[in-house]
Formats: structure tokens, sequence, C-alpha cells
């Protein structure tokens, strides 16, 4: 769920929502006292904007692996393209800034470390997967292949 956002993003996003949920209580409050609501609009913007970030980020998170795993692939359908190796390399530095546990993401970074000829990052990500999915056919293939 909070794959690839840094920590004070998810801080931000609980503290968002539970600025929310109080400012409805108070909201709730304020129909019960038959008070003005227009006076606590204006609040409920800030924790939309708190919640709104880390999904934002996360969305683009999901974009970014997406153009790793195209660029992986013309990287591999053309092993000589300078050029390809080059948007695989800014694919990868953008995607490898963020935290990640998920299995499918390190397996793809070590794919795309590999085409890059970075065995050492590879083997990183390659156990960072077998970390969390030690039964992982295509991770242990890798980690095998990157050893030779």
């Amino acid at each position: 769920m909070f794959d690839g956002l840094h920590s004070y993003e998810i801080v931000l996003m609980v503290l968002g929502i539970v600025m929310f949920v109080m400012l409805a209580a108070v909201m709730f409050l304020y129909v019960y006292r038959e008070r003005k609501l227009t006076t606590l609009l204006p609040f409920f913007m800030l924790p939309v904007v708190m919640i709104g970030f880390p999904a934002f980020q996360k969305i683009s998170f999901g974009n970014e692996i997406v153009s790793v795993e195209k660029a992986l692939a013309t990287a591999e359908a053309n092993p000589g393209d300078a050029k390809a190796k080059a948007q695989l390399e800014e694919s990868v530095k953008q995607v490898a800034k963020r935290p990640t546990t998920d299995p499918k993401v390190n397996l793809t970074l070590a794919r795309a470390y590999k085409a890059l000829g970075q065995r050492d990052r590879a083997l990183d990500r390659v156990d960072s997967a077998l970390k969390v999915n030690p039964r992982s056919n295509a991770a242990m293939r890798l980690r095998d292949d990157l050893r030779r």
C-alpha cells in the first residue's frame, strides 16, 4: 500500500486523514449547534492536499516503473543502442531513489541494472526481492545468472 513512498509522505497522508476526520467531527458539531459552515469549509483544503500529494507520488511511482519496463525491453531488443541505454539509465534513476519492498519492482530494477552492466546493484536488488519472496523462480534464475 505504501510501497514507493518515503516515510515523510506516509506521515503526511496519515496526518491528513486524521485532520480530515477531526474536521468532519467539528462540522457535525457545527451542524448540531446550527452554526454557519462557511467558516469551516476552507480548512478542508489542507487535509485534501495532505492526502493527495502522497497519492500523486504513488501514481507517479507506478508510471515510472512502467517506463523502466518499456526502456528495458527496448534496451534488451537493441543491445548496441546507446540512446536506449541512456533512457533506461534515466528511468532507473527515477525509480531507484524511491523506497520499495515489492519483489516485482526489485526484480525489474535488477534486470535493468544487469542490462546496464551494474552487476553489484543488480545482485542487491535480487537479494531484496528474495528476502520478500524466497521462492521466486525468476529471482533465483537471475541471481544465478548474475553470479556466473
